[in-house]
């Protein structure tokens, strides 16, 4: 995630501040730039996504990684 938004971008998913998502600024996940990263690495939780941006990321990730299904291929 980042706090430094890009004003057009199809593969960043715009998530507003909120008490369940633990956001001070307005952020980006930059579904575009996707990595792993051990869990020992990772700080303490500061809140969840609710599943409707959940959802957006779920959507975002699966284009960026190329597991969508082109529906005129499928046929």
């Amino acid at each position: 995630m980042t706090f430094e938004l890009e004003r057009v971008s199809t593969f960043r998913v715009a998530i507003d501040p909120s008490d369940e998502n633990g956001l001070r600024p307005p952020s980006q996940v930059m579904a575009d730039k996707p990595a792993s990263i051990l869990r020992e690495r990772v700080g303490r939780v500061v809140g969840r996504l609710s599943p409707p941006d959940m959802g957006r990321v779920d959507v975002a990730l699966a284009f960026v990684l190329g597991l969508t299904v082109d529906s005129a291929r499928s046929e």
